[in-house]
């Protein structure tokens, strides 16, 4: 067993659970991610139980983070990439996602300037404005 793939384990299904819904892509998504980081085809049994044992509320996002020990920015970076795979995975993007990806980054000790490409608040006004604008009432 790894603990190094524990710790990006519990947080990539935080990443997962963010919008506090699991989405069965956003699962596969997790397993088939954990599965590239170590090479192997599928996730071994250990870390599928893992998975499936997780609890948000146990998950000390600062603590995980800490004991990763990411040095690098180019490593604090993709694991953030991740996670917004892991968010992206539903087609949905809400704010509780959003909000949990800043925690991860804070935690990391990263400036928001590092990943704000990967945030909402990145999104175009125009692109927000459109979703905003009410649809048109059904003629009568």
């Amino acid at each position: 067993m790894s603990e190094r793939h524990d710790l990006i384990a519990d947080l990539l299904m935080g990443a997962a659970l963010a919008d506090k819904h699991l989405a069965g892509v956003e699962l596969d998504t997790v397993k088939t991610l954990l599965a590239r980081a170590m090479s192997t085809p599928s996730i071994p049994d250990w870390l599928e139980w893992r998975l499936q044992d997780f609890k948000p509320a146990h998950l000390d996002v600062a603590d995980v983070t800490s004991k990763l020990g990411l040095k690098k920015d180019k490593e604090k970076r993709q694991l953030l990439e991740l996670i917004v795979a892991v968010h992206e995975s539903d087609d949905t993007w809400d704010l509780a996602e959003d909000d949990y990806l800043r925690e991860v980054a804070k935690a990391l000790g990263m400036p928001e300037e590092a990943y704000a490409d990967l945030t909402v608040a990145d999104l175009e006004l125009e692109i927000i404005g459109k979703g905003l604008v009410p649809p048109p009432l059904p003629k009568s």
